[in-house]
């Protein structure tokens, strides 16, 4: 699994006339045919690999409730999208704070896929 993470400029549209500058985390992933075929095997397409909070915003640009969440699921990691968008950062520490949530699920995800490699039974020539 090769996996590629960067923050980009980006804007949040307010309304017709008004958006606000924001940070954009666009993920590009790269899996192996056997990582492909463990997905399947185990069932993950739809397994959620990713959750935030997405910030609802009134027309000033003010944070008024985060009751709403963004998903990846593993299976968008799949498609040749040429990047998944994760919402928007109001700062580059939010962002930078992302990726590194996102880096230890793509660990954990790493890990299932190799337990779903590992043989199933073991014969010895004793």
């Amino acid at each position: 699994m090769k996996v590629q993470m960067d923050i980009r400029d980006g804007s949040l549209r307010l309304g017709i006339f008004k958006t606000i500058p924001v940070k954009q985390v666009i993920i590009a992933v790269e899996f192996s045919e056997e990582e492909k075929a463990a997905i399947t095997k185990l069932g993950l397409a739809d397994h959620i690999f990713y959750s935030h909070p997405i910030n609802s915003r009134d027309t000033d640009g003010l944070r008024i409730q985060e009751d709403t969440h963004y998903h990846i699921k593993v299976g968008r990691l799949l498609k040749p999208l040429g990047g998944t968008m994760i919402p928007s950062y109001d700062s580059q520490a939010e962002a930078q704070q992302a990726i590194q949530e996102l880096t230890e699920q793509f660990k954990l995800l790493k890990q299932k896929l190799k337990a779903a490699d590992a043989p199933t039974s073991t014969t010895l020539d004793l």
